[in-house]
Formats: structure tokens, C-alpha cells, sequence
């Protein structure tokens, strides 16, 4: 960067479709940083189109529900955009509800690379990863909401009895999976308290204090 550089200035270069801003990286020295928006919109509108798709074609998007998948988790951690990771998260719960339906219909023939187990687990523990990882208060909505649904979307998958139980599971995620994955949001429950609860008190207690007194 230049001397003369403001810092923190954007400055937008449409035709090249990028955005360039001037950051301090102390002791005078500055440093400008560009991004490709241009990039960065066609990234979060594949992870969009890829939403729609799933929810709509379900099992019917055959063998491409695989390679679908492979191209969001790869998208929900793209360090650049949080709007990107937040579609791509989202989109993952649709892509598997696609994969299971998949199953389900014989529309997918099981990969010999991956049983349908390992799919679900690299997906859980991705959006596990995105949800104890992610900065960004909205990406981690999406990821802590897509978790919950593909969870969810497993045991939907299942066939339903007549006094209501299930059988007939397509995934059995492992033990060692399950137990991870609840010892891992219980201590990201505990650790969200503890922030609350500072939070709390370091604004409101005061105030609820005077208010009683």
C-alpha cells in the first residue's frame, strides 16, 4: 500500500469485480488486501442453487446428490464469506435429505468409496466443526440448525410401525459418533451459559439491582 493510503477505505473496481481496503499491520507498515467479490457471489449462489435443487428433486438428482455434497462442505468452510458458509450449511441438511430419499427409492446405488455411514458422519461432523469454529453469529445459526435437521433427517429416513416405533433405518451413525457429538454440544451449551450469564451481569444485573433496591 501507499503511504497516502486511508486506512480502512474500500475501494470497488466493477469491471474487475474486486474490492481492495488498507489495513495497519503496526510499526507504519500497511497492507492492502483484495477480495474477488465477483467469486465470493458466484460461491454462495451455487451453494443457493444447490438448496433448490435438492429440496425439489430429492432422490430424483441420482448420482449427483454425492458429488453435490462434497461441493458444499467444501463451501461451508470458506474462510472469505460467512454468507457463503451459512448457505452451504443450510444446504447440506437438503442434500442429505436428497441422499436419504435417494436410498430410500433405490435412485442411489450405495458407493463402494463410501457407505451411506460414512457420508452422514462427514457431514455431522463438519457442521459440528462449522458450529464450535464459526465466528460469524449467523453462519453459526445455520450450522447449528442444519445439525439439528440432519440429525433429524436420519431418523425420518426410518420406516414407522403400526404402534409408531421405528425400524428399518437407512444410517446407524456409530457410538463413538454419538457419544462426540453430545459431549461436544454439551460443553458448547455450557461454555454459550457461561458467556450469557457474564453477559448478564456485567449489563443487566446492575440494573436489576438498583430496580429492587
Amino acid at each position: 500500500a501507499d503511504e497516502d493510503d486511508a486506512e480502512g477505505e474500500i475501494i470497488q473496481d466493477e469491471e474487475a469485480g474486486t474490492e481492495s481496503t488498507v489495513v495497519s499491520l503496526g510499526a507504519g507498515v500497511k497492507k492492502r488486501v483484495t477480495l474477488n467479490i465477483q467469486a465470493v457471489q458466484h460461491k454462495n449462489l451455487a451453494a443457493r442453487v444447490l438448496y433448490e435443487l435438492s429440496a425439489h428433486l430429492k432422490g430424483y438428482m441420482g448420482p449427483f446428490v454425492l458429488p453435490a455434497l462434497e461441493a458444499l462442505l467444501n463451501l461451508s468452510a470458506e474462510k472469505h464469506s460467512g454468507d457463503v458458509r451459512a448457505s452451504a450449511t443450510l444446504a447440506i441438511v437438503k442434500t442429505v435429505e436428497a441422499y436419504l430419499d435417494g436410498l430410500k427409492r433405490r435412485l442411489i446405488i450405495n458407493s463402494s468409496s463410501a457407505s451411506p455411514n460414512e457420508v452422514i458422519q462427514q457431514c455431522l461432523l463438519r457442521l459440528l466443526q462449522s458450529l464450535r469454529n464459526e465466528i460469524n453469529s449467523t453462519s453459526r445459526s445455520c450450522a447449528a440448525e442444519s445439525l439439528r435437521d440432519t440429525i433429524s433427517a436420519c431418523f425420518d429416513a426410518s420406516s414407522v410401525a403400526v404402534d409408531g416405533s421405528r425400524f428399518a433405518f437407512l444410517v446407524t451413525p456409530d457410538l463413538a459418533l454419538c457419544q462426540k457429538l453430545i459431549k461436544e454440544l454439551l460443553q458448547l451449551c455450557g461454555e454459550s451459559l457461561t458467556r450469557r450469564s457474564e453477559l448478564l451481569g456485567g449489563n443487566g444485573g446492575g440494573a436489576r439491582r438498583a430496580d429492587t433496591s
